[in-house]
């Protein structure tokens, strides 16, 4: 894999685990965990234990993630990550880590609104 954007800044993405294998969750608060990708680091996973809005937000922000993908997100968690400066991206859960991390920069934005979320 070439370097790209997405392997420039810690990369946080919601998970579900599969075997030994980590996949993209539709889920967000409910999702197994977060797996932390840091360039020049072995990728990190961290259980979602508690299974809450906030704790997760809190697991993404305290990595220090400046990036996320996730399959699903909703407002209130979106509107507090984006608050601290985390660019939040939708992906597809039939698609692997490694190819949603190479294509971090084509993956749709997500902006929050007060009644949805909107993919531009």
């Amino acid at each position: 894999m070439d370097k790209s954007a997405a392997e420039d800044v810690p990369v946080a993405i919601i998970v579900m685990r599969v075997g030994p294998d980590y996949v993209l969750s539709p889920f967000f608060a409910k999702s197994d965990g977060v797996l932390l990708v840091d360039p020049g680091k072995t990728p990190v996973y961290v259980a979602n234990d508690i299974h809450d809005l906030e704790t997760l937000c809190r697991l993404v922000r305290d990595a220090d993630a400046r990036r996320l993908i996730c399959g699903f997100i909703p407002h209130d968690a979106c509107a507090s990550l984006q608050s601290a400066g985390v660019d939040v991206r939708f992906g597809s859960c039939a698609v692997s880590i490694e190819c949603l991390l190479a294509g971090f920069a084509a993956l749709p934005t997500v902006q929050g609104t007060e009644l949805n979320l909107r993919i531009r």
